[in-house]
């Protein structure tokens, strides 16, 4: 009986130990003047999830530890990707670089 309990408790420990959840954040500004950007689209591939940046360009998303690959959107903006390896709450700022150009 006492086997069987630990085996039951080492089996959820583990499962419990692998799904561990981890915050990625940060600010999204343009890269020429460092002003935020809000509502820029922030996509994770692996989930199909996207999060957009509140009024003062901040972000934030819970996710499983892991590998993830984010891609940024902002209209005017060239688009950015990043792979990000999440073992522990990480904080990534993103500076966007602007497509318009005066001629």
């Amino acid at each position: 009986m006492y086997s069987r309990f630990l085996l039951s408790f080492f089996l959820l420990f583990s499962f419990i130990a692998n799904s561990q959840k981890v915050t990625i954040s940060g600010y999204v500004t343009d890269k020429s003047t460092g002003e935020n950007l809000f509502s820029c689209g922030i996509y994770v591939k692996e989930i199909k999830k996207t999060v957009y940046t509140n009024d003062y360009g901040f972000y934030s998303i819970t996710l499983d530890t892991g590998t993830y690959t984010l891609r940024v959107v902002f209209i005017g903006f060239k688009s950015f990707e990043a792979v990000a390896v999440l073992k522990k709450d990480t904080r990534l700022n993103i500076a966007m670089i602007s497509e318009a150009s005066l001629i």
